[in-house]
């Protein structure tokens, strides 16, 4: 797993959030158009807020679009986690030459909107896979 850092601007995004939700942060990835923290265990909805309150104030507050995704020690469900908005029908990790690679088969009609435009939600999945689990790439099937 990578080392997480935070720069001073995600440090106050981290502790706004803090108290805000009364949620705890694992990670926060600061992206041109949104933000998006990652929480403990079993703190998902208590971060997002009855009917999404939470998450609605701090957009407003940001400015940004604002996501919270629920952590898991065990890739898969992290990753289900990561695209619950879809239709997750499997989750599979395999070794390949380049290291671990998860593969997330959602709808078809989905497929789309999962991967994002210019493929943003696979280099966020990546990214957030990468820096919690050993896993260096995803793709969406």
């Amino acid at each position: 797993m990578a080392e997480i850092r935070f720069n001073e601007e995600t440090l106050r995004y981290v502790s706004l959030f803090q108290r805000v939700t009364r949620s705890t942060v694992r990670d926060c990835l600061d992206t041109p158009d949104m933000i998006i923290f990652v929480v403990n265990m079993g703190e998902g909805g208590k971060a997002i807020g009855k009917g999404g309150k939470n998450v609605s104030r701090l957009k407003d507050t940001l400015k940004k679009d604002v996501h919270v995704i629920e952590y898991s020690p065990i890739p898969e469900q992290f990753l289900r986690n990561i695209f619950r908005s879809y239709t997750v029908k499997n989750v599979e990790i395999e070794e390949k030459e380049k290291g671990m690679h998860a593969t997330v088969s959602v709808e078809a009609a989905q497929k789309g909107m999962a991967i994002g435009r210019d493929a943003k939600n696979l280099k966020i999945a990546r990214e957030l896979m990468s820096r919690h689990h050993k896993i260096d790439s995803v793709s969406v099937a």
